[in-house]
């Protein structure tokens, strides 16, 4: 996702846009997303979080999976 992407995202309440870096399989990606996230104090143990990924590098901005989590 570019970074006007993420900014929007921030603009809806509730939605803490990230970018982290790439990892092989999106449960690793989903994971690492999850502990930084809560590093950073956007969520805590028990809450529901929504995750955005892209399979295609070469099109980082195009989602073509969402998953719904709890922590």
């Amino acid at each position: 996702m570019n970074a006007q992407v993420i900014r929007n995202m921030n603009l809806t309440r509730g939605v803490k846009g990230m970018k982290i870096a790439t990892y092989v399989g999106s449960e690793n990606l989903v994971n690492e997303a999850i502990v930084h996230a809560v590093e950073a104090g956007y969520a805590k143990k028990g809450d529901n979080v929504v995750c955005l990924l892209s399979h295609n590098e070469d099109q980082p901005d195009n989602v073509n999976l969402l998953k719904i989590t709890q922590i």
